[in-house]
């Protein structure tokens, strides 16, 4: 024996020669080791239902040269698998190991692969879950209500032993026989009883189970179970009663069924509606032996016929039902409330439209009368209406006669679904009354003229008569009768009278306006129309201040239509070349201006003055008034007598004012005397003049009593001097009041005048265009300070407070306009300026390294109580490297965490500065930051040298002398370029 050791560190086929040696013989020994893995031992884990299988292909590759012979040893419920394998050298095949679990349960197993050729073994680890089975098969049942219906089943027996099965049902109107007992691989029949008592499909299983005992395993069982599933497809029985309804679209109907109960409990009963345009209770209960109606709602959306039904379901009696035939005709014709306008005007009214269905529906239009009611809309093209929204169609009624008379229209909306809805339009005419006002405006010393286009409404022919005049038609004469005299209106018209119109003709009237003061003006324009045949009659006879004011009637016939249209007349101030007011500011800055505007021609309020004698009265009595205003002039100068006096009684009142003028000078005697007595008065109020001077005596009395008021204030002047004698004097009685307020004057007389001087004026800044107005609307703010008027020449000096708080930088070119109550309209330009503001923030984001993203966030609100749009940005010059996310979006509002912002910052090279702007705005403001990025420290790399040194520096050899070239071609002789000379002396200097 030869003893021989060997030991192999990895699996496989190992070979070698053994030689034995001796002086007589030599052998030689072919050894051949085969060297397999230590045995891995994989899990394998299948999953499938109950009576379906599962296979799994294990890969075997045999890369020996022999042939191999491999035995599979199986264990374990439902898991098979080949006995033998045959893979030949080289080759590759797969065993087929399959799991079928009988039933829901959770097996293990074990696989052993031997190879009988070299002796190895594989094992594999099994684990096979069994789930709830599918079902066998799907049954699909028909029947009827109140009917039993039989179906059989086919139920197999998969296992190996007999089974009883218990059957099991989710469905309460499926029954059977309770057991079912089945041998072993036999299939028996099972008949299935199906009774419904409602209609519909009703969806379940049925479950054959049974406990099937294990073979050789002890008490161990597992449960069998096969199920089916089912569906019964339930028709209803026939109606009790067939119910016709009739209803129109858009209207409804109510239908009522009866229900008794006869028995000595409550019935409930289950509803249900079939049909998209039923309405009503979905459960209903029946008191016991009585009866009751059911209401059901019919609306229909669309029109058509179609069948719908009412179905009462109750366990205790089960299903009965009603049938509905339903008829939805077109819509009713919807009449509309009467409108009334005035002749020559016109009114808007709509028609609401509402689509309850589930289509988009396309109506035509159909107007009978486009006369009188037109359609604000393009008749051309269908009208769309959304399903489930709403509408409304806007008409335009303008009458063509006094009453009623044809105003009348049926305007049609046709489409596929409601075919014709029509709804019935009425009017009626009045008699013209005055019109809306005319303005025109005009540089003193020249004209304007606006055009006045005048539709004759009636259907008639008629003359037409032109007339301007300076009172208007019903009032008493103007004081100021200068518009005929002085030309300042006129009609460009060589005919202005008895001008033939057609019927529903349009004609354009022209006003010239040519003001040569500094006053308002106002005239009326008459336009009168004369029938050339009779108009038809009136409906029913006008009032006397009807006929008086725009209609001339004759035998219930219309001879004459008037119409008045107010012109006024605004003077401006001829345009002076001047040079702007500048006001300039920083964005999100506060500027304050004062800027003094010179009104020339301006036209002082009313006065009286040069009378010798002057009696300015109130009524004797003045009762049951709400609000009572007594006023003296504003001024009074330079009479010898003066009498202001308020009634001798004021009663039940609720405000009573009594004032005297506000200046009163230069007077010998000036009396202002108030009521004897005021009572039952809420409010009171007896002023004197703001102002009384240079007179010799002066007397402010009060009422002698004052009673049963809530509020009484007794004031005297505001100043009085340079008097020789002055006598206030308040009520001898006061009582049963709330507050009493005797005031005595005060002294200053100029703020009461400038006040009362600042009020008539109005002060507005026109912009060029809309959208300079809705941006610098809120940012301009005016305020009028003072007042002074020269007194000789006329000229007002009026101060304005403007104050600008611009929110973004801009420039705009504006006209200050201030514009007088007795008339006159100034116009100053004006040039509003912001500059760009300092910036908000700085941010510096120090990168990480090249090509390396560093990212700064900050969060940013609107300056509202709502979210705005906004854009951020760059400016034109920054960087490349910088982002920012978002571009755009809406800031949250005030209040809130705010929006996120987030800049972003990626280097590319070192040794560069990196600046950006960024630029955050929304409509009406903006933010700017400056943006900072820093890059880190630049480090040049090092090479070592030979000799271990890492210095890169080398130090230059010391009998090297360094010399400067640049200091010696200094000295080289200035010659030409091309001379030979220069090029020896080179080289002679370099050598």
């Amino acid at each position: 024996m030869v003893p021989l050791r060997f030991h192999a560190h990895v699996a496989g086929r190992f070979r070698c020669q053994l030689v034995l040696q001796s002086w007589r013989d030599i052998r030689v020994y072919l050894l051949e080791a085969v060297v397999t893995a230590e045995g891995d031992h994989a899990q394998l884990e299948f999953t499938t239902p109950a009576h379906l299988s599962v296979t799994q292909d294990i890969p075997l590759i045999n890369e020996s040269r022999q042939d191999w012979r491999l035995r599979g040893l199986v264990s374990g419920c439902g898991f098979y698998g080949p006995p033998v394998v045959y893979i030949r050298a080289g080759e590759k095949t797969c065993y087929p190991l399959t799991f079928r679990p009988t039933t829901q349960s959770i097996v293990t197993g074990r696989l052993s692969l031997l190879n009988d050729t070299d002796g190895t073994e594989h094992s594999f680890t099994l684990r096979g879950v069994g789930e709830r089975s599918l079902p066998l098969d799907h049954m699909v049942i028909h029947c009827s209500v109140r009917q039993v219906t039989h179906s059989t089943l086919q139920v197999p027996n998969y296992s190996q032993h007999p089974l009883t099965c218990q059957v099991v049902s989710d469905l309460s109107i499926v029954s059977g026989p309770p057991t079912l007992d089945i041998k072993p691989g036999h299939t028996v029949p099972y008949t299935v009883s199906v009774s419904p008592w409602k209609r519909g499909k009703h969806a379940g299983s049925m479950s054959f189970l049974a406990v099937e005992s294990e073979t050789g395993t002890g008490n161990e069982s597992r449960q069998y179970e096969v199920w089916f599933s089912i569906e019964v497809i339930c028709d209803p029985a026939p109606p009790l009663k067939v119910l016709a309804v009739h209803c129109a679209v858009q209207s409804s109907v109510a239908v009522e069924i009866p229900l008794s109960n006869p028995e000595a409990e409550p019935l409930e009963l289950w509803v249900c509606l079939e049909g998209e345009d039923l309405s009503g209770d979905t459960l209903v209960c029946v008191p016991p032996q009585s009866s009751l109606n059911y209401t059901v709602t019919f609306s229909p959306a669309v029109v058509g016929k179609r069948t719908d039904s009412v179905v009462f379901q109750s366990e205790l009696v089960g299903e009965f039902w009603y049938q509905l035939d339903l008829l939805a005709q077109p819509p009713v014709l919807t009449t509309l409330p009467q409108s009334s306008c005035e002749l020559g005007k016109w009114t808007r009214l709509y028609i609401p439209l509402v689509n309850p269905t589930d289509e988009t529906l396309e109506l035509g239009m159909v107007n009978s009368n486009p006369r009188n009611f037109t359609l604000e809309l393009d008749i051309s093209r269908p009208l769309i209406i959304a399903p489930h929204s709403s509408t409304q169609v806007p008409v335009r009624f303008s009458p063509s006669t006094i009453g009623a008379g044809n105003h009348t229209a049926k305007i049609s909306f046709t489409c596929s679904q409601l075919k014709h809805w029509s709804f019935q339009l009425c009017g009626e005419g009045l008699t013209p009354g005055r019109m809306e006002p005319l303005s025109v405006a005009s540089p003193v010393g020249s004209h304007s003229s606006i055009i006045l286009p005048f539709r004759n409404p009636t259907e008639h022919p008629a003359l037409l008569h032109l007339r301007l005049t300076d009172e208007e038609p019903g009032q008493k004469r103007s004081s100021q009768s200068f518009i005929c005299d002085r030309k300042v209106f006129c009609i460009p018209l060589k005919q202005t009278q008895g001008v033939r119109v057609s019927a529903g003709a349009s004609v354009d009237i022209p006003v010239v306006f040519a003001p040569d003061s500094m006053q308002l003006h106002q005239a009326w324009l008459l336009v009168q129309l004369e029938p050339l045949f009779n108009f038809p009659c009136l409906d029913s006879p006008l009032t006397t201040a009807q006929r008086d004011k725009c209609v001339e009637v004759e035998k219930d016939r219309v001879r004459v239509l008037r119409w008045v249209y107010p012109i006024h007349g605004i003077p401006e101030a001829p345009p002076e070349p001047s040079r702007p007011a500048v006001i300039e500011c920083e964005a999100r800055g506060r500027v304050e201006e004062r800027v003094e505007v010179l009104l020339t021609g301006c036209v002082p309020g009313s006065s009286i003055s040069n009378t010798d004698t002057t009696l300015i009265s109130a009524p004797s009595s003045i009762s049951n008034t709400d609000t009572t205003l007594i006023r003296a002039p504003s001024s009074i100068s330079n009479t010898d007598t003066t009498l202001i006096r308020a009634p001798s009684s004021i009663s039940s009142t609720d405000t009573t004012l009594i004032r005297a003028p506000s200046s009163i000078s230069s007077t010998d005697t000036t009396l202002v005397r108030a009521p004897s007595s005021i009572s039952n008065t809420d409010t009171t109020l007896i002023r004197a003049p703001s102002s009384i001077s240079n007179t010799d005596t002066t007397l402010i009395r009060a009422p002698s009593s004052i009673s049963n008021t809530d509020t009484t204030l007794i004031r005297a002047p505001s100043s009085i001097s340079n008097t020789d004698t002055t006598l206030i004097r308040a009520p001898s009685s006061i009582s049963n009041t709330d507050t009493t307020l005797i005031r005595a004057p005060s002294s200053g007389t100029s703020a009461a005048g400038f006040r009362l001087a600042l009020e008539d004026f109005l002060c507005e800044v026109c912009y060029n265009s809309d959208a300079e107005r809705s941006q610098l609307e809120g940012c301009v703010t005016l305020s009028l300070l003072n007042c002074h008027r020269d007194p000789h020449s006329g000229i007002v000096s009026l101060t304005i407070n403007i104050i600008f708080t611009p929110y973004k930088p801009l420039r705009c070119s504006a006209v200050l306009a201030v514009q007088c109550l007795t008339g006159g309209l100034w116009k100053f330009p004006i040039s509003l300026i912001s500059t760009e503001p300092q910036v908000d923030d700085v941010i510096t984001i120090n990168a990480a390294g090249l090509h390396k993203t560093s990212a700064v966030g900050f969060r940013l609100t609107s300056q509202t109580r709502y979210p705005e749009p906004f854009t951020a940005g760059f400016l034109p010059g920054g960087g490349s490297e910088f982002q920012v996310c978002p571009s755009s979006g809406e800031l949250l509002p005030v209040g809130s965490a705010g929006t996120l912002l987030t800049v972003s910052f990626t280097p590319s090279m070192y040794s560069k500065r990196h600046h950006a702007t960024l630029l955050v705005q929304t409509a009406d403001m903006q933010w700017t930051y400056e943006v900072k990025g820093t890059t880190p420290a630049y480090t040049p790399p090092h090479s070592a040298s030979s000799n271990g040194n890492t210095s890169s520096r080398e130090v230059p050899p010391t009998d090297v002398r360094q010399r400067n070239f640049v200091s010696r071609n200094l000295h080289l002789p200035a010659v030409a370029n091309s001379s030979p000379i220069k090029h020896r002396a080179s080289a002679s200097q370099i050598r």
